[in-house]
């Protein structure tokens, strides 16, 4: 592109940016402010800005089934970037259920990454430890560790416009079944894999 183009260098910006690169399309949209002042220059800097920020996600859940189980969680995610288009942090995680009668709870540290290879193709991944315990069954209510993971990525072919491609969505998840006290004083695990492939 022309060196004192300023539109050339806010198309450059937006096109990193829409690519999964926001610290190059950071540099090329201050180059066109530098430039020119332009409103979507502007916009477009501030969400390059905010990609790379550190980011910090708390949540909160409560739910009960028609089993009476009831049930709470606490999540806690914060990551930070690692390298243009990628990112790696900590996820913790904390649920308690009760049915009545008896009280579960269940932990889990992972850590997790997330990777923009290019503008269609995304991987995101976990992986850490668990625990649970559980006072059912006649169980102590000791703790039980096991090795807990998820992996998702997600591929698009290039089309001519957007959402017009194939999609392909590949999926794997390693997880305690923390959905009664029950299920937790069996130390309970579901193990899953997924494809899924969408043609327009």
């Amino acid at each position: 592109s022309n060196g004192d183009d300023a539109e050339a260098w806010r198309d450059l910006g937006r096109q990193q940016l829409k690519a999964g690169r926001p610290g190059v399309a950071a540099a090329s949209l201050r180059r066109s402010l530098a430039l020119a002042s332009d409103a979507h220059a502007r916009a477009w800097l501030d969400r390059a800005r905010a990609l790379q920020a550190p980011a910090v996600q708390p949540t909160v859940g409560g739910s009960r089934d028609t089993d009476g189980n009831t049930v709470s969680s606490l999540d806690a995610r914060t990551d930070v970037a690692v390298a243009d288009g990628a990112r790696l942090g900590l996820a913790a995680r904390h649920s308690s259920v009760a049915d009545g009668q008896d009280l579960g709870a269940a932990d889990a540290l992972t850590v997790v990454g997330a990777w923009r290879a290019r503008a269609n193709v995304r991987l995101d991944w976990a992986l850490g430890v668990g625990r649970t315990s559980s006072s059912a069954l006649g169980g102590t209510g000791r703790w039980t560790g096991y090795p807990v993971g998820s992996m998702r990525l997600q591929v698009r072919a290039p089309a001519p416009t957007p959402g017009a491609g194939a999609q392909l969505d590949l999926r794997a998840q390693r997880e305690a079944l923390t959905l009664s006290p029950t299920l937790m004083a069996n130390e309970v695990t579901r193990s899953e894999v997924s494809a899924r492939l969408s043609v327009p």
